[in-house]
């Protein structure tokens, strides 16, 4: 009796398990083949960036990718509504502690609202247009969001898009510095210190001084037509004004001699061929100049 309670349990076992992997495997087909609209890097958290070279008048550019999904069971064509969505960059400036605006209607053109997506093809490049000219200074971004479709659904995850607009010029990037910083109390080498050199007009970056950016300082680097450097003080940097010392070191106040080897290769130029900055400026403090020499190399 104990073995014919015993066969019984395993068949029902047996056939219970079956049950459930044929269901699992209905519920995994199902979804895969749902019919479902969205941003293929799409969500409301992340600010991507669509940077453009500096120029003037509407730029068309794509912004990103829409798309059904290719393993969707798509057999007729879907009329997929994007709007624009204010909301999404106010909630990013209050989740992050940022400033970003909405450009005004001059700066962009966002007119096709509406894309079709059809069984030969499931995808396609949202579009817009943009004057870089006016984006340089200025912190922009838009939000986008999929409002509707005509047939099956829309992510709940990827239905939003958000991204910042900004103006890049040939010198825009991430860089390499190696240097020294002379102080009158605390001199000091530069080593391998990561820089972001952003655009802040046709010719000119902004890059930290030295190392103390974290404190305020920061430069623009103006490059002429014969890759001479013209360095100023950002506006409100701190330790202004600043003051370029292209030939060599201030011998004064308190004065200085070179402290690593490359000290001559600083004459505030760029190197095109290398991609690097060569720059000697400082500021004047309270018990004489602090003067930074950096050799700044794009990545």
């Amino acid at each position: 009796m104990r073995k014919q309670i015993l066969f019984i349990a395993v068949i029902v076992t047996c056939f219970a398990s079956s049950c459930l992997k044929d269901k699992e495997v209905v519920e995994v087909n199902d979804n895969t083949s749902r019919v479902i609209t969205e941003f293929t890097d799409g969500d409301s958290s992340t600010l991507h960036t669509l940077a453009l070279t500096v120029s003037t008048g509407m730029v068309p550019a794509d912004l990103t990718e829409l798309r059904i999904p290719p393993r969707s069971n798509l057999t007729k064509s879907v009329d997929v509504k994007v709007e624009l969505n204010p909301g999404l960059i106010d909630a990013y400036n209050a989740t992050n502690g940022t400033a970003y605006e909405i450009p005004p209607s001059a700066v962009y053109a966002f007119n096709t609202h509406t894309y079709t997506l059809t069984p030969e093809s499931k995808s396609t490049q949202v579009k817009i247009s943009v004057d870089p000219s006016a984006l340089v200074g200025n912190e922009y971004a838009l939000g986008f969001t999929i409002s509707s479709v005509t047939d099956g659904e829309i992510s709940v995850i990827k239905k939003d898009y958000l991204v910042e607009l900004k103006a890049k010029n040939a010198f825009d990037g991430e860089y390499t510095s190696n240097g020294y910083f002379y102080h009158p109390a605390s001199p000091r080498d530069i080593i391998d210190r990561p820089k972001t050199l952003s655009t802040v007009g046709p010719n000119s970056v902004m890059c930290e001084l030295g190392d103390l950016g974290g404190s305020g300082y920061f430069a623009i680097f103006d490059v002429d037509a014969a890759n001479n450097v013209t360095i100023t003080e950002a506006p409100g940097a701190a330790g202004a004004p600043y003051t370029m010392f292209t030939t060599d070191l201030p011998a004064s106040n308190p004065g200085y001699t070179p402290q690593w080897p490359s000290s001559a290769d600083c004459n505030n130029v760029y190197d095109p061929v290398n991609k690097e900055f060569r720059v000697r400026y400082g500021y004047l403090g309270g018990s004489g100049w602090r003067v930074t020499e950096e050799i700044i190399r794009l990545n």
